[in-house]
């Protein structure tokens, strides 16, 4: 990465003051961060998949763990149970709607269940909206509506 500072890192942690706490590590043993499609915070540990080698990463006070290649590359969103599961939400092109259920084993994630589209309670499409994601609940907005759902509801997830 270019430059210097924290943003080197690809993830940090800072202090109540914004004073750096924590920095991913720029080691070979971790994948490298050059921009952080996914994000999430499900109790104590940190998750994402980044681009380039879009591998799902989890961070518990100081250790991160690297969980391998993720089932699906290009997910905007990234929701977790914290635990053994989650699903990738969004990705390029036709795919910006499309919800990927994981599982994760160790130093392994993979597909559990089938992917299925994002759509509204009536069944529409969602168009241009903003994803959140916390722990288990994804967040969606759209101009002034904002809607909710969570992970159990979104299907098979190992749970």
């Amino acid at each position: 990465m270019a430059g210097s500072g924290p943003q080197t890192h690809g993830l940090a942690r800072f202090t109540a003051t914004l004073e750096p706490d924590w920095l991913y590590p720029q080691r070979p043993a971790m994948p490298e961060i050059f921009d952080c499609y996914a994000l999430n915070l499900a109790e104590e540990t940190a998750w994402t998949c980044a681009y380039t080698p879009f591998h799902l990463v989890s961070v518990t006070a100081d250790t991160p763990t690297d969980h391998g290649r993720a089932p699906y590359r290009g997910a905007h969103a990234l929701l977790t149970n914290g635990a053994t599961g989650g699903a990738f939400i969004s990705g390029y092109g036709p795919e910006y709607d499309l919800v990927t259920p994981f599982q994760t084993e160790a130093a392994t994630v993979t597909a559990a269940g089938e992917q299925a589209r994002l759509v509204l309670p009536d069944g529409m499409e969602i168009p241009r909206a903003r994803t959140f994601c916390r722990g288990p609940e994804l967040h969606v907005i759209i101009g002034a509506t904002w809607y909710r759902t969570d992970l159990e509801l979104l299907g098979d997830t190992r749970r």
